[in-house]
Order: C-alpha cells, then structure tokens, then sequence
C-alpha cells in the first residue's frame, strides 16, 4: 500500500510539475494546499492513507486552470459573467485531465468538487454537506485560506487572524463546520505557535 501510495503521490507531482512551465505560482500554490490538505488531515486523525490523500488531491486541485488564460487568472480588476464562467470550468477541466491518468483516476471526482460549498450553492454539481468528498470539502478550506493569505488577483493580502476568522464565519455554508474548525484549532494555531516559537528563539 506504501507503494501505491507513493506512486500516485509521484504521478501527481509529476503532472504538476509539467504544467510549471506555464505557472509557477500555480504551482506553488498547489503544493502550499496539498501540505495544508495533510495537516488538515493529521489534525482530524484520519488514517495516514487518508492523509496521503488529502495531499494528493491538493496537488492536483487546481490543474485545470492551466487551461485558463493567465490573463484572466491575474487580472488585476472584478472578473466579467464569461470570464468567470471560465474560471469556474477549471474544475471539471482539471477532474478529466485527472480522469485520463490510470494512477491518478480515483481523484478526479476530487478535483471536481473542490470549489462545491456545504450549503448547496457551489459549483459544478451543487452538491451539499456531506454529499461532497470528504478530502473535497477539506481543500476548499485549505485553498480558501491559501488564496486570502497570498497576493492573488486585484485582492488584498488578508492576515493570518483574518483568515482564520473568515474561515470560522463561512463554517457551516460554504464551508463544512467540523473540518473548518479542526483546522482554524488544529492547524492554523499551531502553525503560528511554531512561528512564535521560532522567533523566540532567534530573539
């Protein structure tokens, strides 16, 4: 099992790896989710194939927008009906490139349903609550507080606390309630424990 796991985990690195080229903060941005998708995980005591998992499909989450035109992704102003139209595609787009990798193919539904809220109204499937995958509801957490914390589009910068406080404000409509506070207590308090104590210990 170690083996597979690993070797869905390189299939995937290497996908992303060959989309780099065209956006490396993307890519970035992917790897930042998939470590955050695992300490999510840790953090709920999954099983470590969970984890595994969780990781995984945040590497893979976002590969479709490498069909969207970078233009569109880092416009600096409200993206048009169309252009968003565009953007929200990513998400199936991503789950069929996913679907054609025999490695990678339980992900795709993963891929699919990242951007699904808890409430019902996401998309592409509007699916609710528990009727999205589990490691999906977690990454839209996970790239929700990656995308607020990092420059992206005509958005500003948004702190650590808050991040943490948008996350705990959307618990329970976009976001699944339990996971969302499992990682505001679990993963994000003691990110910025560590950070302290790494201060005080060059201080």
């Amino acid at each position: 099992m170690q083996e597979v796991n690993q070797t869905m985990f390189a299939a995937a690195e290497g996908l992303l790896a060959g989309f780099e080229s065209v956006d490396r903060e993307m890519a970035e941005h992917c790897r930042r989710v998939s470590r955050l998708a695992g300490r999510l995980a840790a953090a709920a005591g999954l099983s470590k194939r969970t984890c595994m998992d969780f990781e995984i499909a945040g590497l893979l989450h976002d590969v479709g927008k490498f069909a969207v035109p970078p233009t569109i992704l880092r416009k600096p102003a409200p993206l048009s009906p169309g252009e968003r139209s565009l953007v929200e595609e990513h998400s199936q787009t991503g789950a069929d490139i996913v679907g054609r990798i025999g490695p990678l193919q339980e992900f795709a539904p993963l891929v699919a349903h990242h951007h699904e809220r808890w409430d019902g109204a996401g998309y592409p499937a509007r699916l609710a609550a528990e009727e999205i995958p589990l490691a999906a509801r977690a990454i839209a957490i996970v790239d929700a507080y990656d995308a607020m914390t990092q420059q992206r589009g005509y958005a500003p910068v948004r702190s650590t606390g808050e991040a943490r406080q948008e996350i705990l404000r959307c618990a329970g409509s976009q976001f699944d309630p339990a996971l969302a506070t499992v990682f505001v207590h679990g993963v994000i308090d003691a990110l910025d424990a560590a950070d302290d104590d790494r201060s005080l210990a060059a201080a």
